[in-house]
């Protein structure tokens, strides 16, 4: 469960002033990997490394390889998970 803390706090504390829907940070981040087929993909945050899953039901949006996207993130049963994805304009 520490795992998740820490990956949540370095989401929501970078990206603090972009916005508050729901009671959760917003952050903001680029596609690193989409497949339609399958129905998931990563995201990859814009000040870390860090990458987050995303199944194509989280989706607002349909999105592709390096477009720029606005998301929350969620615990699963299999880590942290992006949910709300939204496409942002360039």
């Amino acid at each position: 469960m520490k795992l998740f803390e820490t990956i949540k706090s370095l989401f929501s504390s970078s990206n603090a002033a972009e916005g508050d829907r729901q009671g959760q940070a917003s952050n903001i981040g680029f596609v690193q990997f989409f497949n339609r087929s399958r129905g998931y993909g990563f995201i990859q945050t814009k000040d870390s490394d860090q990458r987050v899953f995303v199944h194509i039901s989280e989706l607002k949006d349909q999105v592709r390889k390096g477009d720029r996207v606005r998301f929350d993130v969620e615990p699963d049963s299999k880590g942290p998970k992006a949910v709300n994805v939204e496409l942002l304009s360039e």
